[in-house]
């Protein structure tokens, strides 16, 4: 075995990142890009880093294109990507991409499903640690996905220990013994319910959209998945109610070490939680995210209730319907730049713990001035406007934000010395 295999081998049996740097060092020494492209993906994302980092992953990329296109994410040096076809499936596996998957998602008609996942067994995918599996179109009661057929995905995925099953009727319980993380959007995504020993932590992110409460408590029995020890319900956001009423009706809550909630949001919140803690001494609860604005609601000083700092925003969800804008007024400019305040408020608080100490105080002053905002602008700093542009385009913008006009308020303000104008338009 060569030095390389050396290295992707202990990668491969314990995932950190000095010995990835160590990987970078090496296949940047042989002129491979994907040396530099796993290199910069340990540091924090610059605009200059996210330019040199789109040269490199073109130049790793070639000529290569899905037949299909949906979506794939090259820019760490693998490949996380989703397949909504035969095609691009069989496309991607022809390339020499096919190697470095990390992650994939199936996401096709039942038949089409069962034969991409079929596809992509027919290789080993040594790097590959999660796979997502869901049913396109109406097929609420669709025939569930060959069992042999994940059989040998299991095989074929050796690492894979993280599961996310999409809409009903995916597959037939029980799971292959490698599934160690659950992720269930509905609990009817398992046909059966024999004993999955193997699984300790189940992800449950569509709460609010079960049919019935009841489904969510027959599925946490510890018949089911006697292995449990820890379950999350952070991506239920504003919807803390449903979760705390189906883990008050959950049978052997003390089985559980470790359960993460979305945010708090009323003192009666509170009170339940710590009566679910005095049912199970040995249990943790930790919040996924708090507020600045609901500071006063944080149970602090409970030695089991563990807190996310403080995101300055107000929730997100308090937004849904809102479009009000922020209007960015930069002198000798024509127009302003205009963004949605939702959308930042969703960036802001999903990606608030990895932006650096400047960029949050940044962040920080913004929403600070933001509910005092009306029609007449108000003078905001224009260095810390330009962290602002900094921690957004190192997010995952989506459409409705974009990235083009961030870079271009960069651009600008990379220019100017005096304050920008800001103020807030519905």
């Amino acid at each position: 075995m060569d030095r390389l295999a050396e290295i992707e081998a202990e990668i491969q049996a314990g995932w950190d990142r000095d010995t990835l740097d160590v990987y970078a060092d090496a296949l940047q020494a042989s002129g491979d890009p994907r040396g530099t492209l796993i290199a910069l993906a340990g540091r924090p994302s610059t605009p200059e880093l996210i330019r040199t980092r789109d040269r490199f992953e073109a130049a790793w990329l070639g000529e290569f294109q899905l037949a299909r296109p949906s979506w794939m994410a090259t820019h760490t040096g693998f490949v996380s990507t989703s397949f909504r076809d035969l095609a691009g499936a069989t496309s991607f596996l022809s390339s020499h991409l096919a190697p470095f998957l990390l992650r994939v998602e199936v996401m096709a008609p039942p038949d089409e499903c069962a034969a991409i996942l079929d596809a992509l067994a027919s290789r080993v995918h040594a790097w590959c640690i999660e796979l997502t599996i869901g049913f396109t179109g109406l097929h609420r009661e669709a025939v569930p996905v060959p069992s042999e057929i994940i059989d040998r995905i299991a095989e074929a995925m050796p690492r894979v220990t993280t599961l996310r099953l999409r809409e009903r009727h995916l597959l037939h319980a029980p799971l292959p013994s490698q599934i160690e993380k659950l992720v269930l959007e509905s609990p009817r995504a398992l046909v059966g319910r024999p004993r999955m020993p193997a699984v300790t932590e189940l992800i449950l992110p569509s709460i609010h959209h079960h049919e019935r409460r009841r489904e969510g408590i027959d599925l946490l029995r510890p018949q089911t998945f006697p292995g449990l020890r820890r379950l999350d319900f952070k991506d239920n956001e504003g919807h803390i109610g449903d979760v705390l009423a189906l883990l008050e009706h959950v049978e052997a809550l003390d089985r559980l070490s470790w359960v993460r909630l979305p945010s708090l949001r009323s003192e009666r919140e509170v009170r339940r939680v710590r009566d679910l803690l005095a049912r199970a001494p040995g249990l943790v609860i930790e919040l996924a995210r708090s507020h600045r604005p609901l500071a006063h609601l944080l149970p602090m000083g409970a030695p089991r209730i563990r807190v996310a700092d403080p995101v300055p925003c107000p929730p997100y969800d308090s937004f849904e319907g809102v479009h009000d804008l922020l209007d960015v007024v930069v002198p000798g400019s024509a127009q302003p730049f205009d963004f949605y305040i939702s959308s930042l408020a969703y960036h802001t608080e999903t990606h608030y713990s990895s932006f650096s100490s400047e960029q949050q105080a940044a962040l920080t002053a913004l929403w600070d001035r933001i509910p005092a905002l009306g029609a007449p602008p108000v003078g905001f700093p224009a260095a810390a406007m330009e962290r602002v542009v900094e921690a957004m385009m190192a997010t995952d913008l989506d459409a409705q934000m974009g990235f083009a006009p961030w870079e271009a308020l960069g651009e600008v303000l990379r220019r100017l010395s005096c304050a920008v104008m800001i103020s807030r338009r519905g």
